[in-house]
């Protein structure tokens, strides 16, 4: 099944690639790319709320609080449709930060 990351890069393809502009897609593509980095290899079905609040805090250490914001609105997005979608029971970046 799907990690985080690769979650992500479904979900930017399937529902953002053609109905954004170009520079919004590429600000999606730079949080896929920090997620390949900052994730563990557990499958998104079993990423708990702490697991993402780690990778949460390791982007913290090197960005804004403005840019962890958007990271995170961006990321969290993408959860609600895998919630919606079945493909998690629950919304691990509820009440995150």
């Amino acid at each position: 099944m799907y990690n985080l990351s690769t979650y992500f890069e479904y979900w930017v393809l399937n529902h953002k690639a053609g109905f954004v502009r170009d520079k919004t897609l590429a600000k999606y593509k730079t949080t896929g790319s920090w997620l390949k980095r900052l994730e563990t290899e557990i499958p998104i079905s079993k990423l708990s709320k702490s697991n993402y609040q780690k990778i949460i805090r390791l982007y913290s250490q090197v960005h804004s609080h403005k840019t962890v914001m958007n990271f995170h609105r961006q990321i969290r997005a993408s959860i609600l449709d895998a919630y919606d979608d079945g493909i998690i029971q629950k919304d691990f970046t509820r009440k995150v930060f």
